[in-house]
């Protein structure tokens, strides 16, 4: 295996077609700065992966295949999908958006700390 093959980190893609072009869907950390950029916060993209919006899925598009380095705006996006388009997108963006975030709030998941005064009387 190659060097930088072994430090190489693999984040899932989805094909998604924008119009008629092909698109991989990736949402990496270069796609949730982006979000952030835009000024949406953690519980907001969160909220967007279970909440059908035309604008959300615009977003949400343009966020997802920024790592492909292309010109488009949320707006070349949008002005590019049909509603059955919007259909296909929208349940592509769910899938990758629940395979990317853990949907619990950061930190929920993490063991609690028991106080040592009261850990033995239980």
């Amino acid at each position: 295996m190659p060097k930088n093959e072994a430090n190489k980190i693999y984040v899932n893609e989805y094909p998604v077609k924008i119009g008629q072009e092909d698109h991989k869907l990736r949402f990496d950390l270069e796609a949730f700065a982006a979000l952030e950029e835009a000024g949406y916060e953690y519980e907001q993209i969160v909220d967007m992966a279970t909440k059908i919006s035309f604008k959300t899925t615009a977003t949400l598009l343009w966020a997802g295949t920024k790592h492909e380095k292309h010109d488009l705006t949320e707006k070349d996006i949008s002005q590019m999908i049909d509603i059955k388009g919007f259909i296909s997108c929208q349940k592509t963006i769910q899938i990758a958006l629940m395979n990317a975030l853990p949907l619990d709030a950061p930190g929920e998941n993490e063991p609690k700390k028991q106080d040592p005064e009261t850990k033995n009387q239980e």
